[in-house]
């Protein structure tokens, strides 16, 4: 019998942007006026504010022009670079075979311990 083989392997890849300075004081007068004191405040607050487009624009007229470049850099379009690969340094390679029924190939490609039915995803928000 004719089989297909092939190797498989998993790695993770850690993307990111570049540091941007970013001065908190100058979103006071912003709507929303930021009040915290402290990093993880601001982060939350930039996060829960600045995400889309239209807030940017329309807290225009109170942030500086590379305030507002630096937010656009951030969440609008952001400029994703390879930060951290665990490729050829954790990575787990297996084996798998299926015979060349379509049905069986998608079948018998799952690793042991894996269920034909795929599992909810849940994201998580890392905050540093």
């Amino acid at each position: 019998m004719k089989y297909d083989i092939r190797q498989r392997s998993t790695h993770m890849v850690t993307d990111a942007t570049a540091y941007h300075a970013i001065d908190s004081d100058e979103f006071a007068n912003c709507k929303p006026a930021y009040e915290g004191d402290s990093p993880r405040a601001f982060l939350s607050y930039l996060d829960s504010n600045f995400r889309d487009e239209a807030s940017l624009l329309s807290n225009e007229k109170y942030l500086s022009k590379l305030t507002i470049d630096t937010l656009y850099s951030l969440f609008i379009t952001p400029q994703l670079m390879p930060l951290n690969s665990t490729k050829n340094i954790d990575e787990h390679s297996l084996l798998e075979i299926s015979d060349n029924d379509p049905f069986l190939s998608i079948v018998n490609a799952l690793p042991e311990g894996y269920s034909k039915t795929p599992k909810p995803k849940k994201g998580k928000l890392f905050i540093m």
